[in-house]
């Protein structure tokens, strides 16, 4: 067989090869129709080159935590859709972490033009971190178009990853001593919101209004 011909029968067989790998994985832990429709939804990611590991993740995790088949092939499905969106608008080259990342941005409630306005603020950097960043904040009561805007403020102004992480940690804190949320959020930053905070009483006592490096 001509090296040519070997090479495209490999490559109509990885992805069988691949779905049957995993199945033997979600085997141990899943019950009979849920590893029936995983089967489905992993042949159709190979199918359209959405990475496996995040739907098999979420998969396992419903299982683990007694969610019935219902439940959980609805949470994968979410993901695949949302992963298919992020990867539209990312392209090809984002990996695995950046679409599970995105995807979970999108059901926490950002739209497509918060992750193209990344992506334009990021360019051909990895988004995972302020994806997750957005998440995060939405997750303690900041609403998701201002936790957008002001994940998409920091990221165009060029904080690192390690800048973001330490903002989220610091709005955690401030959330966690009383402020409210959209108010630790906005004077930490120092990016306005679509509703912005009274600054100067915040900061009189005590939250700094900027990112600490």
């Amino acid at each position: 067989m001509k090296l040519a011909s070997v090479a495209t029968a490999i490559a109509l067989l990885s992805p069988a090869l691949l779905t049957a790998q995993v199945d033997q994985r979600l085997a141990e832990r899943v019950d009979g129709p849920t590893l029936e429709v995983m089967t489905v939804i992993l042949r159709q990611a190979a199918r359209v080159g959405l990475p496996s590991e995040p739907l098999i993740d979420k998969a396992l995790e419903g299982s683990s935590r007694g969610a019935p088949h219902d439940m959980i092939v609805a949470a994968v499905r979410r993901l695949f859709d949302g992963m298919n969106t992020v990867r539209s608008v990312l392209g090809p080259g984002a990996g695995a972490s950046e679409l599970n990342a995105g995807a979970l941005a999108l059901r926490a409630g950002a739209d497509v033009e918060a992750i193209e306005g990344l992506k334009l603020a990021r360019p051909g950097g990895d988004l995972t971190t302020p994806f997750g960043v957005l998440v995060d904040l939405v997750a303690i009561g900041v609403p998701a178009e201002d936790a957008g805007v002001i994940v998409y403020g920091l990221t165009e102004k060029g904080h690192t990853d390690v800048q973001l992480l330490e903002l989220q940690r610091q709005v955690v804190n401030d959330v966690i001593n009383g402020y409210p949320p959209m108010i630790a959020a906005s004077v930490r930053s120092g990016i306005p919101t679509a509703a912005p905070p009274p600054f100067g009483d915040v900061v009189a006592e005590g939250v700094s209004a900027a990112p600490q490096p």
